[in-house]
C-alpha cells in the first residue's frame, strides 16, 4: 500500500516531498511535506489516505 500512497501524495496539490523510513523490525514511516497547513490538511483527510492509516 505504501507505493500507492506515495503516488497519491505526489498528485495532491501543494505536495513538496516525502521520505520513507523502515525500521529493523519492519515498521514503516513516511513523512510527506506540503506547501502549507491547508494542503497538509487536505492530504491528512483524503479518504484513501485515511483508509491506509486505519489499516496500518
Amino acid at each position: 500500500m505504501a507505493p500507492q500512497m506515495s503516488k497519491l501524495a505526489r498528485l495532491m496539490p501543494g505536495y513538496k516531498s516525502h521520505k520513507a523510513f523502515v525500521a529493523e523490525d519492519g515498521d514503516r514511516l513516511t513523512l510527506v511535506e506540503f506547501e502549507d497547513a491547508a494542503t497538509q490538511f487536505d492530504w491528512a483527510s483524503h479518504p484513501e489516505h485515511r483508509a491506509a492509516q486505519k489499516r496500518g
